[in-house]
């Protein structure tokens, strides 16, 4: 096969105006986690209109899953590309306690000089649409390997609700491929390992009501001063996981984010709260931290006779696909011959979708979004070369991945 003609093809085969008519579609329909049916009926919609294979599964509330398949010449493996349909919301408490995401305020979807600005346009449904203007150019030019293309979007990814409950669903319903690009981060390098993180929330109690303090004994314990303690015995454990290392990874870490108790200067209170990120290494599991800290933390809390209880919320897991996966190779590929640059390989700082890909679907899945700019910030922006460019390595990542061939796309 002449690859080299193929994304000759493939290449020719990008309609850039198309590809930025999608990313301004998908911005323009609100999609905060939790609330994303209407940008992924929308979105799956154009997939069965450019003749893919197109399953819509409502597994998970309020956010629907879709994968559709391209299929080639035969059975082969599976490459996989995926983005979250979601988009950063603020979390807001409700009189009855339960939880309502509202969209962050953001200025309005525009383009200015070829740059989409809107709410997702870097995180992520710019990264969306390249990833349907690649399955529409595979489906007009032909994909000719052994194997089959499967596009997927989720939601429930952005943490503090979401937790990779839609990348759950797919792996349970068996849409998962033996390779995944990720449409979103590490632009400018291969990262094929991840740091775990979750969220804790040590509770710290006595017993007792809240009172004057002038009306509590002497001996009774004060949250906050165990609550102190207990942030001098986590400090201490910051600075012993300051010397783990990892080859590709930063330290593992702990942080503290909030600390909080008390109501008023002279009441004496009966609770505290302290709450932060747990990060930590592939060769660590999310059942150690947990072990690790509540050992910490207990014998501090007996010698302060107070009570504590610590929540967690995983967030994503770590993980480390193989040096010598496929998936490396093909991703190469596709950096020498679309940017001119050999990337550095090593792991990325951020949790997202490829860590459960990777952990929990066991497939090798890289970060491979576009360098789009204000992720989560106030202005949001991804340029139509950058979506053109990373349309391309699609291009080149996936048949270098089918054909093993290291052929220039040009």
């Amino acid at each position: 096969m002449d690859v080299s003609a193929l994304l000759r093809k493939l290449d020719d085969a990008i309609r850039p105006e198309r590809l930025m008519a999608t990313a301004w579609d998908l911005v323009n329909i609100p999609s905060p986690t939790g609330e994303t049916e209407a940008v992924t009926a929308c979105y799956a919609d154009m997939y069965r209109k450019a003749g893919l294979d197109v399953h819509v599964s409502n597994t998970v509330p309020n956010a629907p899953n879709m994968a559709a398949y391209l299929a080639g010449n035969g059975d082969g493996r599976t490459l996989h590309f995926d983005g979250h349909a979601d988009v950063i919301g603020r979390v807001d408490t409700l009189p009855d306690g339960s939880t309502n995401v509202v969209p962050i305020p953001h200025p309005d979807p525009r383009i200015e000089n070829d740059v989409l600005y809107g709410r997702g346009a870097a995180d992520m449904k710019g990264g969306l649409a390249i990833m349907l203007e690649a399955a529409r150019c595979f489906a007009e030019v032909g994909f000719p390997f052994s194997g089959r293309l499967l596009f997927t979007t989720h939601g429930w990814h952005e943490a503090p609700l979401g937790y990779a409950q839609g990348v759950k669903a797919l792996i349970a319903d068996g849409h998962v491929g033996d390779a995944t690009l990720v449409a979103e981060g590490a632009p400018d390098l291969i990262a094929i390992a991840g740091r775990g993180m979750a969220i804790y929330t040590v509770s710290v109690t006595r017993p007792g009501d809240v009172q004057h303090e002038n009306s509590t004994a002497a001996a009774t314990p004060n949250p906050l001063i165990a609550a102190g303690r207990l942030l001098g015995e986590i400090e201490a454990l910051r600075q012993e996981l300051s010397l783990r290392e990892h080859d590709l990874l930063r330290p593992e870490t702990i942080f503290v984010g909030q600390t909080h108790g008390g109501d008023f200067y002279n009441r004496f209170p009966n609770a505290a709260m302290i709450m932060g990120t747990r990060r930590w290494h592939p060769a660590n599991t999310f059942e150690g931290v947990r072990d690790e800290l509540r050992t910490r933390l207990e014998g501090v809390a007996a010698a302060e006779y107070v009570e504590i209880d610590i929540d967690w919320q995983l967030v994503r897991p770590s993980y480390e696909i193989p040096a010598d996966a496929p998936i490396i190779a093909a991703a190469q590929t596709a950096f020498r011959h679309v940017k001119g640059v050999e990337p550095e390989i090593r792991g990325y700082p951020s949790v997202g979708d490829a860590a459960t890909f990777a952990r929990e679907g066991g497939s090798d899945a890289l970060w491979f979004g576009p360098n789009g700019h204000g992720a989560h910030s106030d202005l949001e922006s991804l340029a139509l070369d950058e979506m053109v460019d990373r349309t391309r390595m699609f291009f080149a990542a996936t048949v270098a991945y089918f054909s093993g061939s290291d052929a220039a796309p040009r």
